[in-house]
Formats: C-alpha cells, structure tokens, sequence
C-alpha cells in the first residue's frame, strides 16, 4: 500500500511521538513497581510487520513493543478520512466500505495493490487542509497511539471514530462520501 520511502519519511517522527508519550504521559503514571516491569522496554518502529498486514502492532515476550510504521500511517490515513467526511457531514460508513473492501478483496484485484485511504476515499491534500480536519484527526490518532493506562478500577475508554459526544451535530443522513 505504502512506499518504503514515504515509510522512511514517517518513520523518525512516529517513533518520536509515540516515545514522547510513552516517557512523559504513561510511565510517570506508573506504580515503582509497573515502571521497575517495564525497565529494559524495547520499542521497535520497523518498516513493516512481518506478516505485512496493515493493523500489526504486537507485544512479545520479554519487553518488546512492534509498531510498525505502515500501521501508523494506516491509521493516520483513516482518522484524516473520519474527520474529512465527518466536516463534510458524510456517512462514516465510507470508510468501513473501504475497510471491508481490504479486508475481503485481493491485492490482486487493485493492480497487485491496494489503494491507500486518501486516494480509494477521495481525500484530497487542499481539502485535508483544514484546521477542522487536522484537529479532529490529530485527535484519534494521537489517542489511538497513546499509551495511558486507565485510571485503577476503571475501563479504559477507547476512542471510537463516527460516535457523536452529547451535543455535537449529527451527520446528514444519507449524504454519502465521494467514491
């Protein structure tokens, strides 16, 4: 789906952010002892998982953490489709299509390759500009990749793209994003 080199591109900032996060927001929340387990933690960024698949992130035994950088940018790439279509008050179903579409088709049926979200749903870079779009799916992504534990004795709550807080507008029923 992706270009090793816009992966390369990609790759120093992800491991950035997500490192950034991991030190200043979920380790300081730590008990002596959680953060004593967690000495030695090995974060990789590789490239790509090694099953190639889009949504691979893992944990394996002792400490090591896999995020690869295709799975980031994958799930960069629908939070700017969610927030899009969301500003325009399209359906957020256009990006499950798109999803179900990966998950049920073959490369093969695509040229040998699957189109990336922006340009299977249409996104296009002038209209992914808007600070509207930027917030919202800075917003989920940033949430999806953070790693904070949930407050002890509580569920953690897990973003969901498409379901509306109390009091925000409602999409237009029916309108439907491009493609």
């Amino acid at each position: 789906m992706y270009d090793d080199q816009l992966l390369q591109e990609k790759q120093a900032g992800y491991r950035e952010v997500v490192l950034w996060n991991l030190n200043q927001v979920f380790l300081p929340k730590l008990t002596v002892e959680e953060r004593r387990r967690l000495q030695g933690l090995d974060v990789q960024f590789p490239l790509r998982g090694p099953e190639r698949q889009l949504f691979e992130y893992f944990a394996a035994a002792p400490a090591k953490v896999v995020l690869p950088v295709m799975s980031i940018r994958f799930l960069a790439d629908l939070s700017v489709a969610y927030a899009w279509l969301q500003s325009q008050g399209y359906t957020l179903e256009t990006v499950t299509d798109y999803v179900s579409m990966l998950k049920y088709q073959p490369p093969a049926r695509f040229g040998g390759r699957y189109p990336d979200p922006r340009a299977a749903l249409q996104i296009l870079a002038e209209r992914r500009r808007r600070s509207s779009v930027d917030l919202i799916s800075g917003k989920i992504l940033n949430e999806s990749l953070q790693l904070h534990p949930a407050p002890r004795g509580r569920p953690h709550p897990l973003p969901a793209p498409g379901i509306r807080p109390r009091g925000a507008p409602r999409a237009r029923p029916g309108k439907r994003g491009p493609g």
